[in-house]
């Protein structure tokens, strides 16, 4: 009996301390990621251009001399509404001179056209505005999206920059940022 006791006790820290440790090497796992492109998205812009004009000791209002064009692309299976806004940067020159208090832009109702074809106005609102530099404003709102391939044209004739009297002579450059917005259609 004492000899079964001292194996039981020998056996005890034995068991005790004793664990199986099984090495494995490292589990390793594949991960991906696909990169699409987006269903609504800006395609193209042309953006007005002013050309040149002489200093004046009045103030000017100077018509684009080439249409706002704005292709937007929509593949969404489900098309939901969408709407374009805009904003101009300062018109500034590189030593920081701007065109003055008075700038403003004045940009009219544009028309919405989809492969080409005009759309009828119920399709779509066309806002015009004039504002302030960098003041973000509503070009075009479209509820009911029901193509793939639209483009928003404001006529040269419609788009005026304003300048004020005695604007220190040079070349002045703007940043025209056109922003897409699209609701989702939780129906």
């Amino acid at each position: 009996m004492t000899k079964r006791w001292l194996l039981l006790l020998i056996s005890i820290p034995y068991l005790l301390f004793s664990t199986s440790v099984s090495a494995q090497g490292p589990t390793e796992s594949s991960v991906s990621i696909a990169i699409t492109p987006p269903e609504l998205y800006i395609a193209t812009v042309q953006a007005p251009n002013f050309g040149t004009h002489y200093a004046s000791s009045s103030s000017q209002k100077i018509s684009s001399e080439s249409d706002l064009a704005i292709r937007i692309t929509d593949t969404r299976e489900t098309k939901g509404s969408w709407k374009l806004r805009y904003h101009f940067s300062v018109f500034e020159m590189v030593d920081g001179s701007t065109l003055g208090e008075a700038g403003r832009i004045t940009i009219g109702k544009g028309q919405l056209y989809n492969s080409g074809s005009l759309l009828d106005s119920s399709d779509y609102e066309s806002q015009a505005s004039e504002n302030d530099f960098g003041a973000d404003t509503e070009l075009v709102s479209v509820q009911e999206s029901g193509y793939s391939d639209y483009t928003y044209i404001v006529e040269r004739q419609n788009i005026q920059l304003s300048v004020s009297a005695n604007t220190k002579e040079g070349e002045y450059t703007s940043t025209l940022k056109i922003i897409l917005e699209s609701s989702p259609d939780y129906s």
